[in-house]
């Protein structure tokens, strides 16, 4: 007995495709969520990996400036060069303080009292950005009273040397009663190698000695 109808063949071979074509779909539905898992768990550990790093670098990078400023406050220069230029920071202030490197008073009272906070750090790369908070003498008041003794001694007629300079700047700044100044600003740090150094720019030079961005202005415009 032979079974030649068009219709149940038809019905038959579609059966067997939808059947086959489902199949199919299931498998290549389950490849591509295979796929898109091995994906998610990539970007998750490249992900990991990345904060890991930030985190180290920043921690890194907090306790080298910590050690330098630490280094300045106790006046070891050897620690402070380690990530910082500590005669081009001087030198931002006056470069005549390092012509006696013996007598290292006037450097001691300039950085005693400082204090600091690192409120936030931004690495990228091989460079950094912290936004600082420092407090230290106000040097809007040093410098203002430093220029009026030596205009008090020339108009005494004396000779103003580089020693007398120095010396009524110290005087001024070994003042217990010269108010202190807190300011805000970023610190930029590069790494050098495989060290962090820190940049002795502008910014640098107004947060150590809180202050003097308004004399240099003011001294600029005359």
């Amino acid at each position: 007995m032979r079974f030649n109808s068009p219709i149940l063949i038809r019905r038959v071979r579609g059966k067997m495709g939808k059947h086959s074509t489902g199949k199919y779909a299931k498998s290549r539905k389950g490849k591509i969520v295979a796929v898109i898992a091995i994906v998610l768990v990539i970007v998750a550990i490249i992900t990991t990996v990345v904060i890991i790093s930030l985190n180290n670098n920043s921690r890194e990078i907090e306790r080298d400036f910590n050690e330098t400023f630490t280094g300045l406050k106790e006046l070891d220069k050897e620690k402070v060069n380690q990530h910082m230029d500590y005669d081009k920071l001087i030198s931002s202030l006056d470069e005549m303080i390092l012509e006696n490197p013996d007598d290292t008073e006037l450097e001691k009272e300039l950085f005693k009292n400082i204090e600091w906070t690192v409120e936030s750090i931004e690495v990228e790369d091989n460079q950094a950005t912290l936004i600082i908070e420092m407090t230290n003498k106000d040097f809007k008041t040093i410098l203002t009273e430093w220029m009026k003794k030596i205009v008090e001694e020339k108009e005494s007629q004396n000779i103003i040397t580089n020693e007398l300079a120095l010396q009524r700047l110290k005087e001024i700044v070994s003042d217990e009663s010269i108010q202190t100044k807190t300011v805000l600003k970023k610190v930029k740090i590069g790494k050098d190698e495989d060290s962090w150094k820190i940049t002795v720019d502008n910014d640098l030079r107004d947060l150590v000695f809180p202050g003097i961005d308004s004399v240099v202005s003011a001294i600029g415009e005359k």
